[in-house]
């Protein structure tokens, strides 16, 4: 006879400070294996574990790193009477904000299906398609009778934690469903459990890009986007507002967010609230205070400018490719080598990663000036 999984999933009970409890009741004496879902940010941040007061062990940050969602166990299975219990999670080595804890069970597998334990506990309500459903196709239609449809992006939730990645997965699966060719926009890197769903991706420039699995998404048709707040922000130099189209070029991506390009809350000119918009990162774009008219700043210059460098990029790479396309003997080779290698080399110079950039202007001006120059040459040469 075959024996029957055991699940028990903890619920929140009490919390203070560095430390928080889970009461839970077992039907029955069993061992089981204990797994803590994780936002794993600070590696060296330890979770400490008690079971009824005896300390059974402790997982760091980097231990839930290798787990698709996050997930990590103790090595040991618990031993459990039959009866209630309390959990209590010990957290130490914490630098500011303590890495969140989305989910805790108790299992008898050594490796459960974690896509499945947390997605059948999500399913939505009849009622909250029907609404969903109607508000969606009206609004499409609205977009559609404008011919606004095909710019249009659905954005669902915004930047959500691992371990809501079921909830998110379950309702862009369903946008999809109700809207097959909507742009399904997430701010969020792309991951399996979301790959249903999600047909545009917005992650993070820093630690969370990557640009194999990002390129993977494109080839299967998918548009991949770039944000990076901090860089767009007072206080750094315009250089590296300018370089993010430099950035999009580099890893051949299709667009970039900003969350917001005239965002105040209140009176932007003497002073604003960082805890709501750090260092103005969604302010490109000022009121003036006589006529209400937008007022221009030197960081939406910079992006313009990067704009324009970005498109010398593009009429250089096209005209190569144009040329290259004569017969053979109507080709100047030695240019087109030239051109070929510029276009690889000189992004390469300027942006090494996303988060390893000149800080340069005169190699900026160099890279700008090589490109214009050669795309003069071969339209010259070109006739």
């Amino acid at each position: 006879m075959k024996r029957r999984d055991a699940h028990i999933q903890l619920k929140r009970g009490r919390a203070d400070g560095s430390w928080v409890e889970y009461d839970f009741e077992s039907p029955t004496e069993q061992r089981l294996w204990l797994w803590l879902q994780v936002e794993a940010i600070q590696d060296a941040e330890t979770k400490e574990v008690f079971l009824d007061g005896e300390r059974l062990g402790q997982l760091t940050g980097a231990d839930f790193r290798p787990h698709p969602l996050n997930f990590a166990r103790l090595p040991d299975k618990v031993r459990l009477a039959a009866g209630k219990h309390t959990l209590r999670l010990v957290v130490k080595g914490v630098i500011g904000v303590s890495d969140p804890i989305y989910n805790i069970y108790l299992t008898s597998q050594d490796n459960p299906d974690f896509n499945r334990l947390l997605g059948e506990r999500l399913d939505l309500t009849d009622e909250f398609k029907a609404g969903f459903r109607y508000h969606v196709q009206k609004a499409a239609e609205w977009y559609r009778q404008r011919g606004w449809l095909a710019k249009a992006q659905m954005k669902l939730k915004d930047e959500p934690g691992i371990g809501e990645y079921p909830r998110v997965a379950k309702l862009y699966e369903f946008a999809r469903e109700v809207l097959p060719d909507s742009k399904r926009e997430l701010s969020e890197e792309p991951h399996p459990m979301l790959w249903k769903g999600v047909n545009v991706w917005t992650p993070y420039a820093l630690k969370a890009f990557d640009p194999v699995a990002c390129a993977e998404r494109q080839r299967t048709g998918d548009e991949v986007w770039l944000y990076y707040n901090i860089l767009h922000g007072i206080g750094y130099p315009p250089l590296g507002v300018r370089l993010i189209p430099w950035m999009l070029w580099k890893y051949r991506l299709n667009g970039y967010l900003f969350w917001s390009v005239n965002y105040w809350g209140q009176e932007p000119w003497e002073s604003h609230k960082p805890d709501e918009n750090a260092v103005m990162r969604g302010t490109f774009l000022y009121p003036n205070l006589r006529d209400g008219t937008p007022v221009n700043s030197i960081r939406w210059e910079s992006f313009r400018e990067g704009l324009e460098d970005y498109e010398c990029l593009r009429l250089l790479r096209d005209l190569t490719e144009r040329v290259a396309a004569k017969p053979r003997d109507a080709q100047p080779k030695d240019l087109l080598d030239q051109c070929r290698r510029l276009l690889r080399e000189a992004p390469d110079k300027l942006v090494r990663t996303t988060e390893d950039y000149s800080s340069s202007p005169a190699e900026l001006e160099e890279a700008r000036t090589a490109v214009g120059e050669t795309l003069a040459e071969l339209s010259r040469r070109a006739r």
